[in-house]
């Protein structure tokens, strides 16, 4: 029998496999079966060494499950802090694809505001003339066509600036709502990352305890 837990034990010197120590005491406890094959001094050497051996595993087992949890918090607060930098990011981001496009959308407001300023000046340009459908080609619209000219160039910039600034802006605050709510959906997965499981230790036992940060 101590041939074959010292095999165990060497083997788990050389590998760190912890089954080999719980073969170790699996054979022990199979020979401490049957009551008569030890004499009292002998039961009493190999409970001690199964007991020795058991707790001796138990120590291993908890330094290495306290070793594999301590890695993973690690892992996640790493994971966490990642997290933390990309919601930055895509709310900086965000942030300034939408604001250009409200300002987009001002610059489209303003565009609006000159195209039909311009195009109010024409009709009364036109009705300064007595004809309404005036093409200032010919008199007697001949004398205001150098006013039609500026009339219609200020109402040619302002339909491209309100096409322009409601494409633009459109397609700014989609994409900037867009990048502010993967933000808010990055920032809430870094909060559940900084929930750790930490194994406790209480007079009932071992248990895992949850800490973050809120």
């Amino acid at each position: 029998m101590l041939l074959l837990v010292e095999a165990q034990e060497a083997g788990f010197a050389s590998d760190g496999h912890l089954e080999r120590l719980r073969g170790a005491a699996r054979v022990i406890d199979r020979y401490l079966g049957p009551l008569d094959l030890l004499d009292e001094e002998g039961r009493g050497e190999a409970e001690e060494r199964l007991r020795r051996l058991t707790d001796r595993i138990v120590q291993i087992d908890d330094t290495r499950r306290r070793a594999a949890s301590e890695r993973e918090a690690a892992a996640r607060r790493q994971r966490s802090v990642q997290a933390h930098a990309k919601a930055r990011r895509l709310t900086l981001a965000g942030s300034v694809a939408t604001g250009s496009g409200l300002a987009a959308l001002a610059v489209m407001g303003l565009g609006l505001s000159i195209g039909k300023t311009a195009d109010n000046r024409l009709t009364a340009l036109a009705t300064q003339h007595d004809e309404p459908a005036c093409t200032f080609e010919k008199k007697p619209c001949g004398s205001g066509y150098a006013d039609f000219r500026a009339l219609r160039l200020r109402e040619n910039i302002g339909d491209a600036m309100f096409l322009v600034g409601a494409t633009v802006g459109g397609v700014l605050l989609a994409t900037g709502t867009v990048l502010l709510v993967v933000a808010r959906k990055q920032r809430r997965e870094a909060q559940a990352l900084e929930l750790v499981p930490t194994p406790t230790v209480s007079a009932s036992g071992l248990g895992l305890a949850l800490f973050g940060r809120f």
